[in-house]
């Protein structure tokens, strides 16, 4: 019977349509994936300045993607002080930096003053363009010694 043999050519043409929907499929996989790495946040403090009552941070975004709902916090000892944070002298309640993008922060701590600020540690937490959260450490100590020299 005609319809239970196959031919070569028409073989050949299942096999190559097979192939093409294999390497599409594969195609498709790896945009996505492409995508999804492609747009990564790395902030960065680079410069740091103390006052009497408040901290003076310049951050930059190095990477591919910004910087989504940057917030910071500072601990010292077993107390964790959210600060208010101050862009060109005015409070803001959402900071986002961008790719490749510098911004002067003022934060000042609302609820009590911090005794040192020169012992704090600063968190930064924000988030990526894909909802991934991200989050970085930096002892003021250890920076101030480390950028006067």
């Amino acid at each position: 019977m005609w319809w239970t043999t196959f031919d070569m050519i028409e073989s050949a043409t299942i096999a190559s349509s097979l192939g093409t929907l294999a390497i599409a499929l594969c195609s498709l996989y790896q945009t996505r994936r492409s995508v999804i790495d492609s747009f990564v946040p790395v902030l960065s403090i680079d410069g740091l300045t103390v006052h009497s009552d408040e901290l003076s941070i310049r951050l930059r975004n190095y990477g591919t993607g910004p910087a989504l709902d940057v917030t910071m916090l500072l601990r010292s000892d077993n107390h964790v002080f959210t600060p208010d944070v101050f862009l060109d002298g005015y409070p803001i309640s959402v900071l986002h930096v961008g790719t490749n993008e510098s911004k002067e922060v003022c934060l000042k701590p609302k609820e009590q003053p911090v005794p040192d600020l020169t012992r704090v540690a600063l968190t930064i937490q924000f988030e990526c363009i894909r909802r991934r959260h991200r989050q970085a450490n930096f002892s003021v100590a250890s920076f101030l010694c480390e950028h006067d020299i």
